[in-house]
């Protein structure tokens, strides 16, 4: 399953593994001599139901994501608001530090 001379993965033959492993399972109500009639039509109604299932499981993915991705920007104005108010206080500690002097 590897790509060829850059050794990549190659993801199309492993969902086409799947999708006719799928089109196998469907077919087996039929008799053996009529399963490859309606193989096609099977492979691409499977085909369809696998894209479905991928773009839901994309969604909620990048829902999650994005989920993730705002608590962090949460997490990180809190953070810098805790540090400005730190920052603010040694100042203000040194202004009247100043005046005692």
């Amino acid at each position: 399953m590897s790509g060829g001379k850059r050794n990549n993965f190659n993801g199309q033959h492993w969902v086409e593994n799947i999708i006719k492993e799928r089109t196998r399972e469907a077919l087996e109500r039929f008799p053996a001599r009529e399963r490859y009639l309606y193989y096609n039509q099977e492979y691409k109604r499977q085909e369809e139901l696998y894209k479905q299932e991928r773009a839901e499981r994309d969604r909620i993915r990048k829902e999650r994501n994005e989920q993730r991705n705002q608590r962090r920007a949460e997490a990180r104005d809190k953070n810098a608001a805790k540090a400005s108010a730190k920052n603010e206080s040694e100042t203000l500690l040194s202004e009247s530090e100043r005046r005692e002097l």
